[in-house]
């Protein structure tokens, strides 16, 4: 009703056509407003997705740069790819487990 008129009741559809009109632009509304959500929602993705490749890129740079060992790199790329598909809190480098840290000091230390 308040979609189709100037007011609250003061000019409303009488005829069965008004109707039909009224519904139909009100659905058209509603179609349109749950497209951009779902187009939003897309798009927050791909940023979220792009956000996290662009930061993996910078670690593993690091990881190149400290000659941390393959084997290292992958449960560092393993554990970033958990805490990221699990939607956990993404701050980066303070919630490494201690055991990844420590190994990656002790080998960057011995090269």
């Amino acid at each position: 009703m308040t979609l189709s008129t100037v007011g609250y009741g003061d000019i409303s559809p009488t005829t069965q056509l008004e109707r039909h009109l009224s519904v139909i632009m009100l659905g058209a509304f509603v179609y349109a407003y749950i497209i951009g959500e779902f187009s939003d929602l897309i798009t927050n993705m791909k940023k979220e997705r792009s956000d996290f490749d662009a930061r993996m890129r910078s670690v593993n740079e690091l990881l190149a740069y400290i000659r941390a060992p393959v084997e290292l790199r992958g449960k560092v790329q393993d554990f970033y790819e958990y805490r990221f598909n699990n939607k956990l809190n993404m701050e980066w480098g303070d919630e490494l487990p201690k055991a990844i840290l420590w190994r990656s000091c002790s080998t960057s230390t011995r090269g």
